[in-house]
């Protein structure tokens, strides 16, 4: 019998342990994926669009990033990707990346 206590205080430290490990991740995870304006530019080159890192485009999508994420600034980037000749339905999906 008196073995039988010493398992059950074993199994209930290893439980709780495992427990313990289990929950770090969630409070150390920190907030929600948030992207930049690489995403941006990646989201455009995977459309088979040229995008220079350093162009007029990628700079459209810091705008995005910039004005984090806010109506304003996704509709500036919207638009001067569109006046690049971007089609709009892969110019709003572009922006919406860049929110960080």
């Amino acid at each position: 019998m008196r073995h039988s206590k010493w398992i059950q205080r074993v199994a209930v430290t290893v439980g709780g342990t495992v427990v313990a490990a289990g929950a770090l991740p969630l409070v150390t995870a920190g907030p929600a994926y948030a992207g930049n304006y690489y995403d941006c530019v990646q989201y455009l080159r995977h459309k088979d669009y040229f995008i220079d890192d350093n162009g007029v485009a990628a700079d459209s999508c810091r705008v995005a990033e910039r004005g984090k994420g806010s109506a304003n600034s996704l509709s500036i980037c919207a638009s001067r990707l569109e006046s690049l000749h971007v089609k709009w339905e892969d110019a709003k999906p572009a922006c919406l990346r860049a929110r960080p």
